[in-house]
């Protein structure tokens, strides 16, 4: 959320001045790779290569056994 340009909303989590926590910030922004006061900025075109990263890191977490269901009588 953006207030005159600052992300206040952000910092206050960052801070603890919420009853949410938060050890990393991440602003998405059209222009590249960067490091704000507390926060780091993604460019918008990286953003789908990272979130496969990310899927895939989750993936390998994953049990992926088959469920089976009993029969159903008719």
């Amino acid at each position: 959320k953006s207030v005159n340009g600052k992300m206040a909303a952000s910092r206050a989590v960052m801070e603890g001045k919420t009853n949410y926590h938060a050890s990393l910030c991440y602003k998405v922004i059209p222009a590249n790779f960067g490091q704000g006061s507390f926060y780091t900025t993604i460019p918008q075109y990286a953003l789908p290569f990272i979130l496969d990263e990310i899927i895939d890191e989750l993936k390998k977490h994953i049990d992926m056994n088959v469920i089976e269901f009993p029969e159903l009588k008719r």
